[in-house]
């Protein structure tokens, strides 16, 4: 599949990502699931936060995980920042 740039191969993987999740949501939407949570990296595109809002997520379910001198996610971030939220996708920057 090709795609016309980085946010709309970003929504795509995220998209996709929760379709995978929940496989009705094709058909039903968002309502009904638990609350979805996205992590990304602090370094993170902008489009990440931007899709969630686009996909009906919001802001306050894109988790900005802290990132080490070296720009790699602190794991322990990733295990301990849910708090009961349904972790749908871990959205990585190179």
């Amino acid at each position: 599949m090709t795609c016309p740039g980085g946010s709309y191969s970003i929504l795509l993987a995220m998209v996709t990502a929760r379709n995978t999740a929940f496989p009705a949501s094709k058909a039903d939407g968002v309502r009904g699931l638990p609350e979805l949570v996205v992590f990304t990296s602090a370094e993170a595109h902008y489009s990440v936060s931007k899709n969630a809002m686009l996909m009906g997520l919001g802001l306050r379910n894109v988790v900005k995980v802290p990132t080490t001198d070296d720009g790699r996610m602190v794991p322990a971030a990733l295990r301990t920042r849910s708090a009961g939220r349904w972790r749908v996708a871990v959205s990585a920057a190179a």
